[in-house]
This record gives structure tokens, sequence and C-alpha cells, in this order.
């Protein structure tokens, strides 16, 4: 992407070891917001792996996605 804080959805995927699937779902569920648009192309940025990062502590303490 423009800079090394934007990726697009596959690098922020392989940056955070979270699947792409999980990704989608989470900004479906209103977890995540939606990607900036450059195009027809989604760009995430610091603030996306922040939330994943959290998401994924919040699983390991034993919260679920319904109560995140």
């Amino acid at each position: 992407m423009t800079t090394k804080n934007e990726w697009s959805i596959d690098e922020l995927s392989q940056l955070l070891d979270v699947p792409t699937r999980t990704i989608r779902e989470y900004r479906t569920m209103g977890l995540l917001a939606p990607p900036a648009k450059r195009g027809r192309v989604g760009v995430y940025d610091i603030e996306h792996g922040t939330g994943l990062e959290l998401i994924g502590r919040l699983q390991a303490r034993g919260y679920s996605l319904a109560g995140i």
C-alpha cells in the first residue's frame, strides 16, 4: 500500500496471523470498522490492527464475540 501503516486485507491477515475470513466476519458483526476504499481496494490501517489484537486478547480471556 502507500505507507507501511496501511495494508490490504491479505497483508493484514499475514501480519497478524488472522485468516481473512475472520477479518471479514468481524466487519460483518460490527467489531471492526469497514476499511477505507482506494478505488475498489479496501485499505486497513493501524486502528484495524489494534482492534484485531484487542479482540484476540479478549477471546483469550474467555469473552465471547457477542460479549465483545
